[in-house]
């Protein structure tokens, strides 16, 4: 039969009446076993029993274990498996969304009267596939979610019938490399696969490049793609970092007629033309709520061809009949954010393709009720909580979002207008990189209480109190490497001064620091039932009479508390304001922490059965908590960090308000929209904010592709590391500022380069087409490892000459450095993980005047912020030459969130009997902070004492 029609029911195989025919010979796969091979059948029954094991004794999904066992027994289970589908399969991969839209889909197929099998758990690597084909006993349908690398194996083996591609962002560096792999990967599985129909988000450019490559492969000329997008702006703020900024056909930028969030938009190249595809599937109209999301599909329409069973098929693009006029129904959910959008309408255009109607498909939008972490909203006695996974800085910020939208959906918790402390969000001077201001420091020492505005400014008075927990894991699912925290839009909680914020999870520690950074003081946690206990003991201070509470806030020092507002952090009367008794709470998870997450909350909800909140029965009202000023007192109650502000601190908080009449130090980040792939900016926000919480005037400049820069005017040059286009492209642009970038180190002028930057700065660099001349300020050179094509991937720690300290950081790269005679290295490695420049010298980075060079990402000043004052000390050395100012002293900051994170690191990767002594070093911190909060509540315990007649 003609390919062109789709006659066979399965590509590259045709099943009828129960038999596969392939290469000329028939099997049967009955439920007797007959025809099949040995091995499979040994494979099918062990697995089968191990699912039942699992499932029946251990308690336990079965989602994966089973599946491995069988691909050990026999290599080719899943394409001998692939008969019991009756009509075929259908596999759904992406970064982001991959979950939510397979399990509609598998809906959607029920709701039209097809049975199906589906791996609903998420278990996408190709032991989840195996495992649901496995214990599947025939279905009509394969609904099959798969992760993006193991795409590789799993689709030409099952051989679908439709592939859905949602989207490509940055996803786990350190497992699956750059985004180009990715799409090699998923290429070249489609061309093992040449029947199997592409339907992928024509928005993305990265998905539409992956359509373009495929269709241009042998044996795909007659194999069409379905493309879906948006017709419309949805009007969003933009995030901070983008995956693409250019073209992979001819590696121009690309200009969009508008951008959703992400790379998602209208694009084209002014240089070759190549642009969004026309869409097939078309959101328009589309208007969202913080609870609702509506819009219209718009689709061209496909003429279908039955054969001889009377199953419709898709023709061919060659005998497509596209009408002029689109045929459009309504799409409706209850499932928040932009990105259902692009969730939704890919349900939509697939479940289409796939014979559903729109009746069918709203149908199945209508019931459906995630139970596997994603959107999944429980309630915790009065709490309503909303549970969901985000893995990269593109889900996260997406979710930011609806926490922010539905928290301001509800009503108010306001705080009177006079009131100074009610805002987690202590403004600074706006910073110039064009990122919202972060706060002064959550445990930080100094802050001029200049800086700290009214709550009208900040909008405290119209915001409503939530908690909001965050979780992230660092395993080997997850990814090592979690530098891309520092791509995430925390800053968008500073929409929301009355949350509450909780940091928990493996590296809770770096998220705290960052957190930190964005003006948000994070609370440290272990579960989610610390989160219920924290707001819920701060709902029962409420109940503590008015009369006492505002006594003790008349009798608060006024010096003392300026110096808890200053340096008590950004949300530290957040942390410590009543709150609502019925507040909500978010928690937010990554791939390992999500499932501990959700069994808890499921426990909790069954332990502490929902109940109406009634606000007369509360002390604690919504309407009670506008009436009172109640910060200051909370704030005495919980900033555990008030005693590290001293009177001479303060005072150094006044010396610092004389120096901003001095010309602000000038931090030049060269190609940010280039060079950003491991979350480096983050270096650049620390320590522009380093100097900010200093009082010192600061100016971050971004000098993006095609612009140039005075290095005359530069106190301090940043460099970053990015994906191999964009970083030849930046090489590119840094050859021309050679002399001017040269004459600027040597005149003493401060550096901090990673990676790809750093190569760049030696007299050579590894490009994707091999060694190419860099700008030969440092003599550094840089080549492949021989014959070795292994990447140096870990955590690592150094002892330098920059800190007392061990330098935290991650390293990630394909190349060796070997440094000259004349340079130093930044520092000798002295963990057990961990190369550094390379196989042989136990040492990373280079140190050369005052430029500092390093493979190590993290970000890298994240925990390290003797680092970072080792930078600020010589920039504003440079910054008192270049001006004539005298050059001011660098005050020390409380640094007890980086040091705390640095420890934490450092006792897992440094071996015990290192002469650094981390352990005792991260025993110190802790007994610090613990101190310090005992001290808190004896002065608390000394103030009720003394009763209502002090």
């Amino acid at each position: 039969m003609s390919r062109k029609h789709f006659q066979r029911r399965l590509p590259g195989a045709d099943v009828s009446g129960g038999h596969v025919r392939e290469g000329g010979t028939a099997l049967r796969y009955g439920e007797d076993g007959s025809g099949m091979s040995v091995r499979f059948g040994i494979a099918k029954a062990t697995a089968r029993g191990l699912h039942w094991g699992l499932t029946h004794v251990a308690r336990r999904p079965g989602a994966n274990l089973p599946g491995k066992v069988a691909l050990k027994l026999d290599p080719q289970a899943i394409a001998e498996a692939r008969g019991v589908l009756r009509r075929g399969a259908i596999m759904v991969t992406g970064t982001n969304g991959k979950t939510t839209v397979n399990n509609l889909l598998a809906d959607c197929m029920q709701r039209s009267g097809a049975s199906v099998c589906c791996n609903r758990t998420g278990a996408n690597l190709a032991y989840g596939v195996a495992s649901a084909l496995l214990e599947c006993r025939g279905a009509d349908w394969g609904v099959i979610e798969s992760d993006e690398l193991w795409l590789g194996k799993s689709l030409p083996a099952l051989q679908p019938r439709f592939l859905v591609l949602l989207n490509l962002f940055r996803d786990q560096l350190d497992r699956c490399g750059e985004i180009d792999h990715i799409q090699d990967v998923i290429v070249e599985a489609l061309g093992k696969s040449p029947d199997t129909v592409l339907i992928f988000n024509a928005d993305d450019p990265l998905c539409a490049m992956v359509a373009e490559r495929a269709a241009a492969l042998p044996g795909r000329e007659g194999t069409r793609s379905v493309a879906f997008g948006t017709a419309e702006p949805m009007h969003l703020e933009q995030n901070a970092v983008s995956d693409t900024t250019m073209c992979q056909r001819c590696s121009s930028m690309l200009q969009y007629e508008f951008r959703q969030y992400g790379q998602l938009g209208a694009y084209r190249c002014p240089q070759c033309g190549f642009a969004r595809p026309a869409l097939d599937f078309a959101a328009t109209n589309i208007r969202f709520t913080a609870t609702d999301l509506t819009f219209d599909v718009s689709r061209e329409t496909c003429e279908t061809h039955a054969d001889e069973t009377g199953e419709q098929r898709l023709h061919t693009a060659e005998n497509v009949s596209r009408e002029t006029s689109a045929v459009v129904f309504p799409v409706h959910t209850h499932l928040a954010g932009s990105y259902m959008v692009y969730n939704m309408l890919a349900v939509a255009a697939a479940a289409t393709c796939m014979g559903c109607s729109p009746a069918d498909i709203q149908a199945a939008i209508d019931a459906f009720d995630p139970h596997n972490g994603r959107l999944q909203e429980f309630s915790v006695g009065s709490h309503r909580t909303l549970l969901n996974l985000a893995k990269n800085p593109t889900g996260f910020n997406q979710n930011l979002r609806i926490v922010v939208q539905q928290a301001l959906a509800v009503p108010a918790m306001d705080a009177p207008a006079s009131d100074t402390t009610a805002s987690n969000v202590v403004a600074v001077d706006a910073p110039t990189s064009g990122a919202p201001a972060p706060s002064a420091p959550t445990s930080g020492t100094i802050a001029p209480s200049a800086i700290v505005p009214d709550a009208a400014a900040t909008g405290a008075s119209e915001s409503p109190a939530c908690a909001i927990a965050f979780f992230i894991n660092d395993r080997d699912v997850d990814g090592h490497d979690i530098s891309w925290i520092w791509d995430i839009d925390f800053e968008e909680l500073g929409r929301l001064p009355h949350a509450r914020v909780f940091a928990g999870g493996e590296r809770k520690h770096d998220l705290q620091v960052r957190l930190k950074y964005a003006g948000v003081q994070a609370e440290l946690i272990e579960t989610m039932e610390d989160v219920f206990a924290a707001i819920e003991n701060t709902a029962q201070r409420g109940a503590v009479r008015v009369d006492e509470r505002t006594r003790m806030a008349d009798g608060v020092n006024g010096e003392d508390m300026l110096g808890r507002t200053a340096g008590g952090g950004a949300n530290a009367a957040a942390t410590s304001s009543c709150m609502p008794t019925d507040a909500d709470v978010y928690a937010i998870a990554n791939y390992t922490a999500l499932a501990p997450v959700r069994a808890e909350l499921e426990r909790l909800q069954k332990e502490r059965p929902a109940v109406q909140f009634n606000a007369a029965q509360s002390s604690v009202s919504r309407e009670t908590s506008t009436e009172v000023n109640y910060s200051t007192v909370d704030e005495l109650l919980h900033n555990k960090n008030a005693e590290h502000v001293s009177r001479e601190t303060l005072g150094t908080c006044e010396g610092a308000r004389g120096a901003r009449e001095r010309e602000p130090v000038v931090i030049a980040h060269l190609f940010p929209d280039l060079l950003n792939l491991y979350g480096d900016g983050g270096n650049v926000r620390i320590l522009e904010q380093r100097l900010r919480w200093r009082g010192i005037p600061v100016e971050v400049r971004r000098v993006e592709h095609g612009q140039t820069i005075n290095f005359d005017e530069v106190d301090l040059l940043f460099l970053g590391g990015g994906p191999d286009r964009e970083q030849t492209l930046a090489a590119e642009q840094l050859m021309g500022m050679r002399e001017g970038i040269a004459r600027y180190v040597e005149e003493g002028g401060p550096v901090l380069a990673i990676c790809g930057g750093y190569q760049i700065l030696g007299h050579t660099w590894l490009s994707p087409d091999g060694e190419a001349p860099g700008l030969g300020v440092l003599d550094i050179e840089t080549r492949r490892a021989g014959t070795s094509t292994d990447r140096l991937i870990d955590n690592i720690a150094l002892a330098s000459p920059t800190a007392e300290h061990p330098v935290i950081g991650y390293e990630n790269h394909a190349s060796r450095t070997y440094l000259g005679a004349g340079v130093q290295p930044f520092g000798r490695v002295i963990s057990r993980t961990g190369h550094g420049n390379n196989d042989a010298d136990h040492a990373d980075g280079a140190l050369y005047r005052n430029v500092l060079g390093t493979y190590l990402h993290g970000t890298l000043l994240a925990k390290n912020p003797e680092v970072a004052d080792w930078l600020l000390e010589r920039a504003l050395s440079h910054n008192a030459l270049r001006t004539g100012a005298p050059t001011p002293i660098i005050e020390p900051l409380d640094d007890a969130v980086e040091l705390a994170a640095n420890a934490a690191l450092a006792a897992k990767l440094i071996p015990k009997g290192t002469e650094m002594g981390v352990q005792r070093k991260l025993k110190r911190v802790e007994q610090e902070l613990g101190a310090s909060e005992r001290r808190i509540e004896r002065k608390i315990e000394q103030e009720i004492a003394k009763g209502p007649g002090r």
